[in-house]
């Protein structure tokens, strides 16, 4: 079962979907379902059920989360606990959130070093000049945000860029905006953004258009925005690795 978080944006909820489908060609021995924490149906209940009632007694939860923060840790454990106050004989186990995973990371550095590439061939701006925002929707976690921190430092190595620095959308500091306020009052000629998302959204859209007020302003400047991560392959990797992770470790034999 995989668990998205649910979204209010039509875009978002098909992506979730488009994903889920290429976790079903690269798993299609598995009896695959998705769920919802809140706002799009089938909830995680539902989904939970349905399965039940096709027979399934041993279910794999996967999060489509990308850190561990509270939907991971107390949200869906919780619905999993009261699902199996009442059906006694399924056997759930959760796996981890894709956190930091080696495939979204070479996922990740194979962009910036294409965007840096590209950009290149038409301006050629030295890396003492270059800025690279990782960015995140915010979190009071501390995991969390010790996660995107080591994942920064790790592109900051493999990019060669001295000015990698971790930014959020809301709530951890510091904000995107103001990081890029900051960027445009020195001496940098290029920034590139590059979000640490699963799908679009609310957020992301509101990112894209801060992104684009500061490009816009600072003219003389290189805006460049990269993708978010959506169906690549390193996302249904790193689900993969996820499940086999459960099947190692965690279900009785027999």
């Amino acid at each position: 079962l995989v668990c998205g978080h649910g979204s209010r944006d039509q875009a978002a909820v098909t992506e979730f979907l488009r994903m889920v489908e290429a976790l079903r060609q690269k798993l299609p021995e598995r009896d695959l379902a998705h769920g919802f924490l809140e706002i799009n149906e089938p909830s995680i209940t539902q989904s939970l059920e349905t399965m039940y009632r096709r027979g399934c007694r041993q279910i794999s939860v996967l999060p489509a989360m990308l850190f561990a923060a509270a939907h991971v840790r107390e949200d869906i454990p919780g619905l999993l606990a009261a699902f199996q106050k009442d059906h006694p004989d399924c056997h759930m186990t959760l796996g981890r959130e894709l956190g930091v995973s080696p495939d979204l990371i070479d996922a990740a550095a194979d962009r910036v070093a294409r965007a840096l590439d590209q950009a290149g061939q038409v301006q050629q701006i030295s890396p003492e000049k270059t800025a690279l925002l990782v960015v995140a929707r915010g979190s009071r976690d501390e995991a969390a945000l010790g996660d995107l921190a080591e994942i920064t430092e790790v592109l900051k190595s493999r990019s060669g860029l001295e000015n990698c620095f971790t930014c959020y959308s809301s709530i951890a500091q510091p904000l995107m905006r103001d990081k890029l306020a900051e960027l445009c009052g020195q001496d940098i000629q290029r920034i590139l953004f590059l979000p640490w998302f699963l799908f679009t959204g609310i957020l992301m859209k509101r990112l894209h258009d801060e992104f684009d007020e500061a490009a816009q302003a600072n003219t003389e400047t290189e805006f460049i925005a990269l993708e978010y991560f959506c169906d690549h392959p390193g996302v249904t990797e790193t689900f993969a690795r996820r499940y086999q992770e459960l099947l190692d470790n965690s279900f009785p034999p027999g």
